[in-house]
């Protein structure tokens, strides 16, 4: 129930509470005691006061918070009470409660709210000058605690709230990968009206604020820790305590919270890869298609860390526990060119593929088949478990009938970074002398280096599986990105899931809260998490000279621009010089030719989308990237033991 709602109920229960009934001599004022809900945040309590027509605050926001953080002997965890829990039709739903993080996600949105329609012009955007975000002047302000460094971001106000600004989310992203287990404090100020009015702080942060909380005791519990932990962080950074529309602080999760289970996964996988059954021959396909000599249907056993090889499995246990085994389906992609390769002939290099949103691993029937077929490579390649067609109606159930449970497919996912891991150990090792893989009584591929190519959804479940792999050291990441939550109202493919969660709830301002809510548990499984150990530091046994390519398409209508430069700047992977006229979110740059990694950005002449809504367009941007003879030719140079990064395009990557 919203604040208002609660103080209309109270006085209409009891005319004796203070500030109720409406005689003028009881107008609410500076000094009214505030009416705070036990459990809400207290920070946006408002005296009701309709003739002003005030915002009557909200009790979860500001959100992440570390009001919600508890700390139970030892161990810490959010938990949100009801009186604050996104209410659904069937009522407020504890959408923390799965895999209960202990902190806030290292990307998480920061949501907030203030009296509206606000005026955007003051804040950062992400496709501006990045820099400004951490300016003396900025209206936004991210500071680590513990450094008082303060953190690039960028703030947008919810465009699809437009019609209820009183629900309309200002919205700040931090642009780095924040430390895990650490403090950090928000700061808003100086930000107007669209007709240019001030806007005034709510009631209850305003007390803290002023007055140390006086007006209601929730707040006067709160205020040692402003004294002591939030103001002095601000003002030391140069912000007046008295300019603040809203302060307030929060913790991020420990990297053991969202690496714990997944990592004992990958331990407990490869110490048993070199005992695994070799796979088995299922079928095969003799010249099915125009670029597909020979397609070979076999399965493997791996562990099972699930407990069941059905979509909507849940982790058997903490830390990488197996209960039994599973047979796992998968294909190998022989193209005429390797079959009919002259006598004598290197062999093919082997290349890992990874599928699209919710899709499967037949997608290699169609382009990348083709790039097998021109440039020479024997593909194989699994259904990604947990985000592959198989799971989408269990996904979907979920969300619709069990809010609180709809991320359970990622662990599932967990599954399925396990049989890639398996997949790759097989291709390498025991496969290579398979009848059903000769060629002229010679291996059909090199197995001595394994690339990995993942498009769209394997680019983003990609960036976490090629961290975890111990052997591939070149990978091709296509059109993808990390931070699920950032690309959750940005892309195409997630519309059907946002008009899903509408028919429980269609406030966007609690759709925001949902986002933030369930990215912690997404930690687990993103990109986000795993990119400092792609490159920067690789996990035990894993190459110490990795690199990756990774590919963009200016304004691609089905994962946003934004996701990809994003994992692209926490990877560390600079801008191709040349290949684009832009350098997004203060990239560094590098010339060609890279024997390092590279984010090669192509301009098919559509304009980015720059807020947090679906495109209202569709275009080819997302299938043009990897079908561009130059993006190709790219690709091909750099899969290979010594290969490096070209400028494959004459001048800007354009369709001329």
């Amino acid at each position: 129930m919203h604040l208002r709602l609660l103080w209309t109920a109270l006085c209409l229960s009891s005319l004796a509470l203070a500030g109720c009934g409406d005689d003028s001599e009881t107008t609410p004022g500076p000094n009214t005691p505030l009416v705070i809900p036990e459990g809400c945040n207290p920070l946006y309590a408002e005296v009701a006061d309709e003739a002003a027509g005030t915002i009557t605050g909200d009790c979860m926001l500001p959100f992440p918070s570390d009001f919600f953080l508890t700390d139970s002997g030892g161990k810490k965890s959010i938990v949100i009470p009801e009186v604050a829990q996104v209410k659904f039709d069937e009522g407020p739903k504890d959408l923390s409660s799965f895999h209960r993080a202990d902190g806030a996600s290292v990307g998480t949105p920061i949501l907030a709210l203030l009296p509206g329609p606000i005026d955007p012009a003051p804040l950062t955007i992400w496709t501006g000058d990045v820099s400004t975000s951490v300016a003396p002047t900025s209206p936004t302000i991210l500071i680590d605690a513990a450094t008082g460094v303060r953190i690039e971001h960028f703030a947008e106000i919810d465009p699809r709230a437009a019609e209820v600004p009183d629900r309309q989310a200002l919205i700040m992203r931090p642009l780095d990968r924040l430390e895990p287990g650490h403090r950090y404090v928000v700061g808003i100020r100086a930000l107007k009206k669209t007709d240019g009015s001030a806007i005034e702080a709510p009631a209850g942060f305003a007390s803290l604020r002023d007055d140390k909380g006086s007006r209601h005791p929730a707040l006067q519990a709160l205020s040692p820790r402003y004294e002591s932990e939030i103001f002095p962080v601000l003002e030391g950074a140069g912000v007046a305590r008295g300019e603040l529309l809203l302060a307030w602080d929060f913790t991020t999760r420990s990297e053991a919270y969202a690496t714990t289970d997944l990592l004992g996964v990958r331990d407990d996988l490869l110490a048993r890869a070199s005992s695994l059954p070799p796979p088995v021959v299922v079928s095969e396909d003799i010249d099915p298609g125009p670029h597909i000599a020979r397609r070979i249907h076999m399965t493997m056993t791996v562990p099972l860390y699930v407990d069941s090889d059905k979509p909507g499995a849940a982790l058997v246990g903490p830390g990488g526990v197996s209960s039994g085994t599973a047979e796992v389906p998968f294909t190998v992609w022989i193209p005429p060119s390797v079959e009919d390769r002259a006598p004598g002939s290197p062999p093919a290099r082997l290349l890992q593929f990874g599928h699209g949103f919710f899709g499967t691993r037949e997608e290699c029937n169609d382009f990348p088949a083709q790039l097998a077929d021109e440039e020479g490579f024997v593909i194989v390649a699994a259904d990604w478990w947990g985000m592959s067609k198989p799971d989408q109606d269990t996904v979907l159930a979920k969300l619709v009938g069990d809010p609180p449970n709809t991320l359970l497919f990622t662990d599932r996912v967990h599954q399925g970074m396990a049989n890639f891991l398996a997949l790759a150990h097989h291709a390498q090792n025991t496969m290579p002398s398979l009848p059903e893989l000769m060629i002229g009584g010679e291996p059909a591929y090199d197995a001595s280096s394994i690339y990995f190519y993942g498009i769209s959804m394997g680019h983003i479940l990609g960036g976490t599986y090629v961290a975890l792999s111990p052997s591939i050291e070149r990978a091709v990441l296509g059109v993808g990105g990390a931070d699920f939550s950032l690309m959750m109202f940005r892309a195409s493919p997630f519309a059907p899931f946002l008009a899903l969660i509408s028919l429980g709830n269609t406030d966007p301002l609690d759709q925001q809260k949902f986002a933030a809510l369930v990215q912690p548990t997404f930690d687990r499984v993103d990109p986000l998490t795993y990119a400092p150990y792609v490159l920067k530091t690789p996990l035990p046994g894993g190459p110490a000279d990795r690199r990756v390519l990774v590919h963009a398409g200016i304004g691609d209508a089905s994962v946003p621009n934004l996701a990809t430069y994003f994992h692209s700047r926490i990877l560390g992977v600079p801008v191709l010089e040349g290949a684009s006229a832009i350098v997004p979110l203060g990239l560094d740059t590098v010339s060609a030719p890279v024997s390092g990694s590279a984010l090669n950005i192509f301009d098919f002449g559509i304009e980015p989308q720059v807020e947090a809504t679906p495109p209202a367009n569709s275009n080819d941007v997302h299938e043009s990237v990897r079908r561009s003879a130059a993006s190709k030719a790219q690709v091909s140079a750099f899969l290979t033991p010594e290969g490096i990064i070209e400028h494959t395009c004459s001048g800007v990557c354009d369709p001329e």
